[in-house]
């Protein structure tokens, strides 16, 4: 079982960093387009979650990516939002 959760872990970390650099606006190569990055909170939504799936481990770690996922809208002011 602790086997299945570590691979688990590790695709989830995976499946993150080739989106990271394939299409985020702040870390991709279309981050072009907003020198300034395009994410309301610091760190972005996905460094949040790949540092929540590191210290939380897969589940836990999504589920705290899904809940900030929520608060990014329009109408946030975003700024510093750490993983505590």
């Amino acid at each position: 079982m602790n086997y299945f959760r570590l691979v688990f872990k590790q695709v989830v970390l995976k499946l993150l960093r080739i989106y990271q650099k394939t299409l985020s606006l702040d870390y991709g190569p279309l981050r072009k387009l907003f020198p300034y990055g395009y994410c309301r909170f610091h760190p972005s939504c996905s460094e949040y979650t790949y540092q929540a799936v590191v210290k939380y481990g897969a589940i836990t770690g999504l589920w705290k990516g899904l809940k900030r996922l929520v608060r990014c809208h329009p109408w946030s002011q975003g700024g510093e939002d750490p993983l505590l």
